[in-house]
């Protein structure tokens, strides 16, 4: 059933069916079934899907979705970090901080998430190179989320630079944003719900504990 859902995938011609495809992947992803849909080399179909300019917005919104999905699997947290020499990764930040579609970007936001906890599971850092590719891009997207009237967006966006702090060169460029500590302390004395609140203070904690470290 999965290989033909790629075939279908792949088939440009047709968004409706390609969109319908991507979405049955992702439910049975979400289900039992993705030990059996990550070992049909579906991630890199989507890889393929979400690095193609042509790819139609509406079937980028279920792929997008999908890769979220995956990144879930601690294997393919890295898979997709590394994949096509971090290009998907490099796509990720880019629709996640540019994408005019507010449901592409917070699927692209979920998944950078989940590929950032790989610094903590793994113990080690986002390669340099692909950091430094995308910094500017992971600090655009955070802003923006963050300033977000969307709770959902904001508590994305907490989440992962929780997990981003984990890594030693984000923090050491992520301590100098100004910017960001004030919009995040802003958040804690904010009317924003208390786990969203709880998050920013996580945040705040764990900077003061990654400066006394050294």
């Amino acid at each position: 059933m999965v290989p033909t859902l790629m075939r279908q995938l792949r088939i440009s011609s047709n968004p409706q069916a390609q969109q319908h495809a991507a979405g049955i992947i992702r439910n049975l992803a979400t289900g039992d079934h993705i030990t059996d849909v990550l070992t049909t080399e579906c991630a890199n179909t989507m890889a393929y899907m979400l690095l193609d300019p042509s790819t139609n917005i509406t079937v980028l919104i279920e792929v997008t979705a999908s890769i979220a999905v995956f990144a879930d699997d601690d294997e393919t947290k890295d898979q997709l970090m590394n994949m096509e020499g971090g290009k998907v990764f490099s796509r990720l930040v880019s629709l996640a901080s540019l994408s005019s579609n507010s449901e592409v970007q917070y699927n692209c936001a979920g998944a950078i998430g989940q590929i950032a906890l790989t610094v903590k599971l793994q113990q080690k850092d986002i390669p340099e190179d692909l950091l430094h590719k995308n910094i500017a891009g992971i600090l655009l997207y955070l802003d923006k989320f963050l300033m977000s009237p969307e709770p959902s967006f904001v508590h994305v966006a907490l989440w992962t630079l929780l997990q981003l702090l984990d890594d030693r060169g984000f923090y050491s460029i992520y301590k100098k944003e100004v910017h960001l500590h004030k919009v995040i302390e802003k958040i804690v004395k904010s009317k924003h719900s208390e786990a969203i609140k709880e998050l920013a203070d996580n945040v705040q904690a764990k900077m003061t504990a990654q400066a006394m470290s050294g």
